[in-house]
């Protein structure tokens, strides 16, 4: 078994919880993840997704993503062009960064499946609580890299995960549909790997990725 991200074999069990899921950490990549054993499949993580409630108008949700809001809002303005990676059943960020006058589109692969979207580039991309549910995350960073126009930005709110001694008081992990989970290392990884310019993490969630 290698690395869900790196694909390094340098990797070491470190926890397993009382229901069998097996957790690793990367030592290459620094990425924690589950054994791919006790991933969900796609019916099981779209009947977890059913019971999200992402109601654009629900001011607590708006406050929740609002680092990345205001993170875009800090490079872009009116009529630039935006894509919502992972945009789920309620695209909240989507519909804030319109109400600003920037054009988004919405892509996912349950409740947005225009494919035509993936056709474009944009001077933006927002990958919001995504990240930590991709099961083949080296490929869904280079596709979410590929939708770039050069010189544009990744937003990606993901919560960094703690170290392996917190691992197991963390709220993160108990989603069933949460696989992998990032450090500050791991986005130095990724940034490194897939040759972006730079990347600035904000802990706990916010890494901004500059083509």
């Amino acid at each position: 078994m290698n690395c869900l991200l790196c694909d390094s074999e340098q990797i070491e069990h470190f926890f397993t919880k009382p229901t069998g899921e097996r957790y690793w950490q990367c030592r290459h990549c620094g990425c924690f993840f589950l054994e791919k054993e006790f991933h969900p499949n796609t019916q099981e993580e779209f009947d977890h997704y059913e019971k999200h409630n992402n109601d654009p108008n629900d001011e607590g949700y708006r406050r929740y993503v609002s680092p990345v809001y205001e993170a875009v809002l800090e490079s872009y303005g009116a009529g630039a062009r935006g894509l919502d990676y992972g945009s789920g059943p309620g695209p909240v960020l989507s519909v804030m960064l319109e109400e600003k006058g920037l054009h988004m589109d919405q892509w996912d692969p349950y409740y947005a499946k225009d494919e035509l979207v993936l056709d474009e580039e944009y001077d933006f991309v927002i990958c919001s609580e995504v990240a930590e549910h991709l099961h083949h995350p080296k490929e869904s960073w280079e596709h979410m890299k590929s939708l770039l126009r050069p010189g544009s930005k990744l937003y990606v709110m993901t919560c960094l995960a703690p170290s392996i001694e917190s691992f197991t008081d963390w709220y993160y992990h108990r989603d069933p549909t949460h696989v992998c989970f990032y450090t500050e290392k791991s986005m130095s990884f990724i940034r490194q790997l897939l040759a972006f310019k730079d990347v600035h993490v904000t802990p706990p969630r916010l890494s901004v990725f500059t083509l």
